[in-house]
């Protein structure tokens, strides 16, 4: 038995997502962590075997794509990953792997696996502060050459000079403090820099619409 098939047949893509950090709700969907995604479209199979696919992006693939997707790895290298995380029982893999891994290292490599999936989301907020950020100040230098003297008529405009600040100073905040405090804090600051980027795209195509 191959170690992909030993993975397949061992770990379901619904506890894989979950042992991994992303919130899967009874129906099988959570949020997507490979686009911006505002609402649950990710479907995660929960029987052995079964795979995963995004409504939104299309990733689509088994449980050891996702958990490669997850980490930024290839297919043998999750595999491995997974089999060490799940203690797999597999002759083809090291032989210290089928013995049962103690309490304590069962516990550190958990501590490694939300670290890991902190710095992912930590760094998706980082690379969604930007575009946004480099897309805000295009439309902001656009809307100011366009009506210097009627700025305060300007509904986009007005948006991005009250919002630009703030997201300026939530990218610092992700990048600059400790990782104690920013974990206390990343999910209201992810839940309003999502918020915000709703707001701008919507008052973005608003305007495009009435120009």
């Amino acid at each position: 038995m191959s170690i992909f098939t030993a993975v397949k047949e061992a770990v379901s893509p619904l506890d894989a997502a979950k042992f991994y950090g992303l919130n899967v709700n009874r129906n099988g969907m959570c949020i997507c962590p490979f686009h911006n995604d505002r609402h649950p479209s990710l479907k995660v199979d929960k029987e052995v075997g079964g795979g995963f696919y995004c409504f939104g992006c299309q990733e689509h693939g088994n449980v050891i794509s996702l958990v490669g997707k997850i980490f930024g790895i290839d297919d043998k290298e999750a595999a491995e990953k997974i089999i060490a995380d799940f203690q797999i029982k597999y002759t083809g893999f090291d032989s210290i792997l089928n013995e049962p891994l103690p309490p304590e290292e069962i516990e550190r490599r958990k501590k490694i696996n939300e670290r890991k999936v902190f710095a992912v989301k930590r760094r998706e907020l980082c690379q969604l502060i930007l575009k946004t950020l480099s897309e805000m100040r295009e439309e902001k230098w656009q809307a100011e050459a366009k009506a210097m003297k009627v700025l305060e008529d300007n509904e986009l405009y007005c948006w991005i000079i009250h919002k630009l600040d703030w997201l300026e100073s939530s990218y610092d905040y992700l990048i600059f403090e400790s990782e104690d405090d920013v974990k206390e804090a990343i999910e209201q600051i992810d839940e309003e820099v999502r918020n915000n980027v709703g707001e701008f795209e919507e008052i973005v195509r608003r305007s495009k619409s009435n120009a």
